[in-house]
């Protein structure tokens, strides 16, 4: 369990509702969010970021795998071969990661002890 103490304020925390929803605020608004849900039963725990990152060897086979069922039989190797080391190839890569970047999830981490 982690203490209160031990948060930055622009740390990320999962604040759980009672009636189980969640939402991601940052640390300094801790106080603020029990007194504005005063009498709610509130549970809060780290944030943890889930950012979703690609390759380019992923982004090639999944695709591959994705349209290659109804072409010849070594399309999926040619067209790996022939992207693999192209620079728009990676480019896009880049802008996907850097994308997914800004648009991370967050999941449940540890719980916060308040009293601490």
């Amino acid at each position: 369990m982690k203490k209160l103490c031990e948060l930055m304020d622009d740390e990320k925390v999962i604040v759980k509702y009672k009636e189980g929803m969640t939402e991601v605020i940052d640390a300094g608004e801790i106080e603020s969010c029990i007194a504005y849900n005063e009498g709610f039963s509130l549970e809060f725990y780290t944030a943890v970021k889930d950012t979703v990152q690609i390759n380019e060897r992923e982004l090639i086979t999944k695709l591959t795998e994705m349209l290659g069922n109804d072409q010849y039989e070594d399309w999926e190797d040619d067209m790996y071969y022939e992207l693999i080391e192209e620079k728009e190839t990676k480019g896009f890569v880049e802008a996907f990661n850097r994308a997914a970047e800004k648009r991370a999830t967050y999941c449940i981490g540890e719980a916060i002890d308040l009293e601490n």
